[in-house]
Formats: structure tokens, sequence, C-alpha cells
């Protein structure tokens, strides 16, 4: 704590008074440095439209730090800036102010705008008053979904995704819900529509379909509105997109950009294309041993970009029933970049469950990997794509390419248990697994995968 001058000297008198000291013959005492006082004046400052309409937010709730030039120390900190005092003493020197709402802000999230701004740096004197002004601006992005009048008309239900391509956070938008979403910058957005259609004749089926696009390097301060705007057309959901973000329209035309569709069933991707299943024992499938699909005479590779993968979130397993994400941690699982290698055709995705244990303590915790190897009919492992690259989202994984109709594309693929935490070596088939535990009798495991063509508007 820092004791005035005025105090300081009053206390040395009295202490040399009771000790019997001749002060002449003492060095005088520090009176410590000096100080200068700091008015700091806190704003904000949105560009909300091309008008230049500034949009007026409270700062009292902000946090405020004032730090030293280097960066090394943090001489004060009010949080919330409401509590700060008119005037703030600092020492000689120099500073500079950071001031924002949210402290950390969060990567992905509804209705959370991130308001940030810094200061110059500035010189504090002794015995002088500075006054310093920090703006802070939408350093976030929102994004809102809007569908026209023909999705609402034409179509059962729709949703939509907004993903940060690498880091992975994101925001889904279900049926009518019209909030904004705000994300950090730094990654591109991957952007998914999901449209259902309710036949009303033949058989009476859904038709369903997924479209895909990218905006890349979102500007912060900025509301990218995605107008959805679909039809039917002879059986078919034609989608046309564009992107508003406030300044200028960026349209992202089917026809005209690299849009990828999917992901496709065998009979759903144009021309068709062949799927040969094995092993030998289909009814346990995946879940008993390494399971096996060879994909061939996909034809409009011959003419468009065309690639096969996971389905996004299409890897699940439970074992205490088959309502997937029902009170277990991760049964929906997640693509493992460090462990997977797509130069090699090699993906793996990781995640948990629970199981039901007839015996003490009555449940434990399991650990799920989920591996696929990619190859051609030679046996050689095929180079897959990263799905950011295409503006796909990430939890896909991989993509393997089909160049023309004659490729022949060969998928291994198998779900795996082991106890959680337990040594990867322990790891064993998921039925295997569950099959060696003393379950609650009438408990049951499932587990589903499911893959898919995507392929582009664009002709090579």
């Amino acid at each position: 704590m820092r004791i005035p001058k005025e105090l300081l000297v009053l206390l040395v008198g009295v202490l040399l008074a009771f000790t019997g000291c001749d002060k002449n013959n003492e060095p005088a005492p520090d009176p410590g440095p000096e100080t200068g006082i700091l008015k700091l004046n806190l704003g904000i400052s949105v560009e909300a439209t091309p008008t230049g309409r500034v949009e007026e937010v409270s700062t009292d709730d902000f946090i405020v730090w004032i730090i030293t030039e280097d960066g090394a120390d943090t001489v004060a900190k009010f949080d919330p800036w409401s509590s700060a005092p008119g005037e703030i003493e600092l020492e000689p020197g120099e500073y500079y102010v950071v001031a924002q709402n949210l402290f950390p802000p969060p990567a992905a999230a509804f209705e959370t705008p991130w308001y940030y701004g810094e200061s110059e740096v500035f010189s504090i004197d002794k015995e002088e008053i500075h006054t310093v002004s920090v703006t802070c601006t939408l350093s976030n992005y929102k994004v809102a979904f809007n569908y026209s009048s023909n999705v609402q008309a034409d179509f059962t239900t729709w949703s939509a995704k907004a993903t940060r391509a690498i880091s992975g956070e994101y925001l889904m938008w279900p049926k009518d819900d019209d909030r904004e979403g705000y994300f950090l910058t730094g990654e591109d957005l991957s952007i998914e529509v999901h449209l259902e259609y309710q036949k009303e004749f033949g058989d009476g089926g859904v038709i369903t379909r997924d479209f895909y696009t990218t905006i890349a390097f979102p500007s912060a301060a900025t509301l990218y509105n995605i107008n959805v705007d679909a039809a039917l057309e002879n059986g078919e959901i034609i989608l046309l997109i564009n992107v508003d973000d406030g300044f200028e329209t960026v349209e992202i035309d089917l026809t005209a950009s690299l849009t990828f569709y999917g992901p496709g069933t065998y009979e759903e991707i144009p021309g068709g294309a062949t799927v040969t299943n094995g092993p030998d024992n289909p009814e346990q499938g995946f879940g008993k041993a390494i399971t096996t699909w060879e994909l061939t005479d996909v034809i409009l590779a011959d003419n468009k970009h065309v690639y096969w993968g996971p389905t996004p979130n299409g890897i699940k397993g439970s074992m205490d029933n088959d309502v997937f994400e029902d009170g277990s941690p991760n049964e929906i699982l997640d693509f493992d970049p460090v462990e997977s290698d797509l130069a090699n055709g090699y993906m793996v995705f990781t995640g948990s469950t629970v199981i039901a244990l007839a015996i003490a303590p009555g449940s434990a915790n399991v650990d799920l990997m989920f591996e696929i190897w990619v190859k051609n009919d030679a046996d050689a492992p095929i180079p897959l794509t990263s799905p950011v690259d295409l503006g796909l989202p990430p939890s896909i994984g991989g993509l393997a390419a089909f160049n023309t109709s004659s490729d022949v594309v060969v998928v291994d693929f198998v779900l795996k248990a082991k106890n959680a935490g337990a040594d990867p070596s322990t790891y064993q088939t998921f039925l295997d697994y569950y099959d060696a535990a003393a379950t609650i009798q009438g408990n049951l495991a499932y587990s589903s995968y499911s893959g898919g063509f995507y392929w582009s508007n664009l002709d090579k």
C-alpha cells in the first residue's frame, strides 16, 4: 500500500521523538514515487449498418485492465467497470488499457456479442491528470438463417448448422429458430442446411437433402444472413443460398460456385453407383468384425467432383440401450485428427458410453474407437481429402475422391471398445466386449454407422 507523503513525514517525526535519535545524523526518508491521475472514459461503437447507425451498449458490467507497456504487469483491474473510481491514481510510467464485456469470449454462442477495445500506450507523469478514451467494438460476428416463403410452404421441416471449420465449435438452428449466433473470427465457417419434404403420393416417404457451403474468412462486426430458398423440381430439391453480410451481398449460386451436395446413398447420387457389402456375418457387422464396402461404378465421377466419406456425426455406439447420448457421454463419436492418418487412408473416431452391469458398482464407463481404412482394389491406401478443404463439415473426417467411373474404393471399418482409461492394446470389438460383460438382463447394445457420396454442382 502506498502511504501519502504528508502522512509519511508525520510518522517519521513521531518515530524519532520516541527513539530520541538525532534526525540530523540520519538519512532523509524516501517519500516514494509521486503519482499522477488517470481519468478513463469507456464507450461502445458498433457500425451495424451501411448507414453507420451506432448501437449503444452499457459498459457498467465490462471488465477493464490497466497494464504496463511491456504487458508484464496488470496494475489495476476493475470488474465490473462500474466499481472504478472517477480518478485512478498511477505511478509515473507507460501503460495501456484493455476493456471487454466477456472474458474469455465464447467461440460460438447464441445472443452473445463480444465487445473489445484496447487503448494506445500512454504516459503518466507525477502530479499530472491524463485522460484516455477506449472505444470497444464488436469483435465477433453473427450469423442468422432466413428461409423463403417457398421453403416454409413446401417443406415439412428444416434445420441448419454453422461450424468453425478448424476447431469445431458449432451452433444449430432447428426449424423456426431465428436467433443470431455469434462466432469468433480466425477460421472459415462451414454451413449446413438440412431440408425434408413429406411426399403426398406414391410411397408417402420423406425426401431429405443436406447442402454445404463455406463462408471464407468471416469478418468481425458483421451480420451474415444465410438466406435459403428451395423448390422442388421433378422430385429433386433445388437449393439457392446467398449470404448477405449487411454491407454487400455475396451470392453462393449453385451454377456459379463450387457447392457440394450429399451425403447421398448409392441410389441417391445422380447416375447411381454400386456398393458390395461384407463380411460373411452381416447381422453383427462392424460391431463384431471388420466390415467391407466396395464402391464401384460411380457414373457421375466422369464429369463432376465426387467423393465418398462418413456422414457428419454419423458414427454412434451405445451400451445402455438405443437412445444415443441418453445420459452417456460422447456416444456420437468424434473424428480424432491426431490418431488418424489421412495421407494413408486411415481414420479414427473416438467416444464413450456407459454399460449397465448386474454386479457392483452397477455401471462402468467404456471407451469407444471406430477405425476406417480406405484403399483401392489393389489394397493400396487411398490418400484422403480433408472435408474442410471442400467447405464440408470437419466431423466427416476424410473423403476419398472418385476421378472416373472406373475407380474402385474399398472401405474397411470396425467399432471397438475397452474399459475407460485402459491401455489401447486392450481394445476388442464392440460386441465381444459387451458379450463378455455381466450386463443387466434386457439391456441391449446398439451401434450405427453411415457413409455417403458428396458431389459438386460444377463440371470438372
